[in-house]
């Protein structure tokens, strides 16, 4: 199991800053909103069932990507006695876009309640790390991508960016003790009416993969985040019965006091992700602890037991397929927010 979620390696990058408008959500109002159809980009864009375009092949062609609802998580740390509402980790519908533009990305995200920001990232393509962080202006801002890539893969249409990747920030106003944080899933999509073929195929496809979440808590002194729980993600689709589920194990657990590590264990048993209906190019499920997780860490179970995941497919034929995962939930009176992460690609013997 790779453990690279990494928030605040520095690197050489110049990052310039400035303020813009931003939208989102991630509400259960429709898997595909109406809005997000027409942002909306494929791997096959012409409908013949071969590969046209990956992640790097959009960016460096100046184009766009914006995170579906069902592929961004966030939350709001809000800490500071001056702050409106001292509320600890709060999760908040937020929003995501990254476009490039030549040797640059520019990246542009919104909490929906306040915070709307965007950032370029000068000479992205250069950057060989996985992450980029800067302080400026009195804002200090990190970026990283998962998935195996640095941060000039999503540039570089040689490097074999693949069809959807992991892209976490963080943002906060140095001085103070209001930050936001967020997970996203970006990638060049399934066509719908490639997602029916399966379907009319009877088509099942297991997949492998890793997640993460973030597990925070509500009304607590300023802590960064206050344990991450990183693991093996299996799923499968059954295309003919329409439906996804999966199991994150070999968990790996870290407490946390700041940016310190305080403990770290190999945690027993498994967090399932249960049967969501497929629908369209999207799923939205519930996760429930299995039997030796419960048995072995109550609390973490039942903070998992109150988490929702949501996502979808990518490449040509479902590929891929990645999304995030979230809740809220209060166990023996201490309130929690998680936020997190997954990915993971075809299982090909």
């Amino acid at each position: 199991m790779v453990l690279n979620l990494r928030m605040l390696m520095a690197t050489s990058a110049i990052v310039s800053l400035s303020a813009c408008g931003g939208s989102g959500g991630n509400g259960p109002d429709g898997l595909i909103s109406e809005s997000e159809q027409a942002l909306r980009i494929f791997a096959d864009t012409d409908g013949d069932g071969d590969e046209d375009q990956d992640i790097a092949d959009v960016l460096d062609s100046d184009r766009s990507f914006a995170s579906r609802e069902v592929s961004e998580a966030s939350w709001i740390e809000n800490y500071g006695d001056g702050a409106t509402t001292r509320g600890g980790y709060v999760a908040v519908n937020g929003s995501f876009a990254i476009r490039g533009d030549g040797d640059d990305l520019v990246v542009t995200f919104s909490d929906g309640n306040g915070i709307e920001e965007t950032f370029r990232i000068e000479d992205a393509r250069s950057i060989t790390d996985n992450s980029v962080s800067i302080e400026a202006g009195g804002i200090f801002f990190d970026m990283f991508v998962d998935s195996g890539l640095a941060i000039g893969d999503l540039l570089d249409s040689s490097s074999a960016s693949g069809y959807s990747v992991r892209i976490g920030v963080y943002y906060n106003e140095i001085g103070t003790d209001v930050g936001f944080q967020s997970e996203n899933i970006i990638g060049v999509e399934t066509q719908d009416a490639m997602i029916d073929a399966l379907q009319n195929s009877n088509t099942s496809v297991d997949y492998l993969g890793y997640a993460s979440l973030r597990i925070g808590k509500v009304d607590e002194d300023w802590s960064y985040f206050n344990a991450n729980v990183f693991g093996d993600l299996s799923m499968t689709a059954d295309f003919g019965s329409g439906t996804v589920s999966g199991a994150i194990d070999n968990l790996d657990v870290q407490v946390r006091a700041g940016t310190d590590v305080e403990d770290e264990f190999q945690q027993a048993g498994r967090i399932l992700l249960n049967d969501a209906e497929i629908q369209a190019n999207a799923f939205e499920g519930e996760m429930t602890p299995d039997a030796e997780l419960l048995e072995s860490n109550p609390e973490l179970s039942q903070i998992s037991d109150d988490m929702q995941y949501s996502g979808a497919f990518y490449g040509p034929e479902a590929d891929s397929v990645g999304g995030t995962m979230q809740g809220r939930t209060t166990v023996d009176g201490q309130g929690y927010v998680v936020i997190g992460g997954f990915s993971a690609r075809e299982d090909i013997p």
